[in-house]
């Protein structure tokens, strides 16, 4: 199961890397721009939660020894 969170962290991550070179930074408020970054920032946050996740789910081993 651990290997499904570490390929959803890379596929996260391949998201973000995606959604980042798609930025117009000449203009980052315009039409495209806008949905490339939300895109980044939610795959960002995707990833943040799931290390949240992988943490709380190690404490609670540890706890459980």
């Amino acid at each position: 199961m651990k290997v499904v969170w570490y390929l959803l962290i890379l596929a996260a991550l391949a998201l973000a890397i995606f959604n980042f070179i798609q930025i117009n930074f000449e203009n980052p408020f315009g039409n495209d721009s806008t949905i490339a970054i939300g895109g980044t920032l939610v795959s960002l946050c995707a990833i943040v939660l799931i290390f949240i996740f992988l943490i709380s789910k190690s404490i609670k081993e540890k706890l459980k020894k």
